[in-house]
């Protein structure tokens, strides 16, 4: 939790630098972030038991899966102006 607003805070101040008030916007970075978690788990899950792949390659694939989600969410959808 104290991670999730504390990425809140500098993905809103810093990287997309929005003016939208923080009490329209937390609850959906808040849902988006959960999401990210499930998304996270599953696509370890796959590449771990369906493709078969090694640890450090599904971390990876993982790893990219989850940035471009959280980066497309949060500009798209959160912090749109």
């Amino acid at each position: 939790m104290v991670s999730t607003i504390n990425s809140f805070l500098w993905n809103r101040s810093w990287t997309f630098r929005s003016q939208i008030k923080s009490q329209k916007t937390i609850m959906p970075f808040m849902l988006l972030s959960f999401a990210s978690v499930a998304i996270n788990t599953g696509t370890m899950y796959v590449c771990l038991t369906a493709l078969h792949l090694n640890e450090l390659v599904s971390l990876v694939l993982a790893t990219l899966v989850v940035f471009a989600w959280n980066f497309t969410t949060s500009k798209y959808l959160v912090f749109q102006q």
